[in-house]
């Protein structure tokens, strides 16, 4: 009886497929960051991929002026509640300092920001991944994805890793074999002495 048990609970574990991971994350913004360590705190084995040498996507800092750490984006935490300001406190190390409202916020609320930037959140989410079993690859720009049953392939940098699940930004850019149709964008013509017709 035990056995039967066993097949019937292995059997669609077997029909997927064994993958290396339970999950792949593209792209390094704060909220892919978390997301991976949020499925690795809940026991999934997680790969992150990032195609920059430095995480962060739209949330980097560079260094101008000889001062280092610039945000090079504007970010704003809309909604930033005393709960908000609590997470980022207690579990990602960030110490909050309230804004100057150079306008009036819509929400009533105190705004907070990160008291040394952008540069403190994304080294401090580093940081806690560092302690975890997450797969971090940076410059690992992901080429391909291929679908075969209920396996994902990820193709980057000429490395292969499957999974059953990819959680990605909107702005990933990857060819989908076996998901969709390869489609080829119209290539616009600049000559200005062609016919229209």
């Amino acid at each position: 009886m035990r056995k039967c048990l066993a097949l019937i609970f292995l059997l669609p574990l077997f029909l997927l497929g064994a993958a290396d991971f339970d999950c792949v994350v593209i792209g390094t913004s704060p909220i892919s960051m978390l997301e991976a360590i949020s499925r690795a705190f809940s026991g999934e084995k997680v790969l992150l991929l990032d195609q920059a040498a430095e995480a962060g996507g739209a949330w980097k800092s560079i260094r101008a002026c000889d001062i280092s750490h610039v945000d090079m984006g504007c970010h704003q935490l809309v909604g930033s509640t005393p709960e908000v300001k609590a997470f980022l406190e207690k579990y990602v190390g960030c110490k909050m300092v309230p804004m100057e409202k150079p306008f009036e916020m819509w929400n009533g609320h105190s705004e907070y920001y990160f008291s040394r930037g952008c540069y403190e959140l994304i080294h401090n989410l580093e940081k806690i991944i560092a302690k975890t079993p997450i797969v971090y690859l940076l410059n690992h720009s992901v080429d391909t994805v291929f679908m075969q049953g209920g396996t994902l392939t990820v193709e980057a940098q000429g490395k292969r890793y499957t999974t059953h699940r990819i959680i990605t930004v909107p702005s990933s850019f990857f060819n989908l074999e076996g998901i969709l149709p390869k489609r080829t964008a119209p290539q616009p013509s600049f000559n200005s002495s062609q016919k229209k017709r």
